[in-house]
């Protein structure tokens, strides 16, 4: 069941960014998203997509992608 509602969270992040893509908060959601379901590479694309969609995140980004 928990698998379940994590499938379902990820397919509702997947499609808040084809609805948004202009938003970074859009491709953090969907990031963490993948980092939940073990998929680290994926999770990294996302965050450097919100990245370079608004640099205040950057940094943050940047320090925490370092650290994989």
């Amino acid at each position: 069941q928990s698998q379940d509602k994590l499938d379902l969270s990820h397919a509702v992040f997947e499609l808040l960014v084809e609805i948004f893509p202009d938003y970074p908060s859009s491709y953090i959601y969907l990031g963490d998203s993948y980092a939940g379901i073990g998929e680290i590479e994926n999770a990294k694309d996302a965050y450097r997509k919100a990245s370079e969609l608004d640099s205040r995140y950057s940094t943050i980004f940047s320090q925490a992608l370092e650290g994989q």
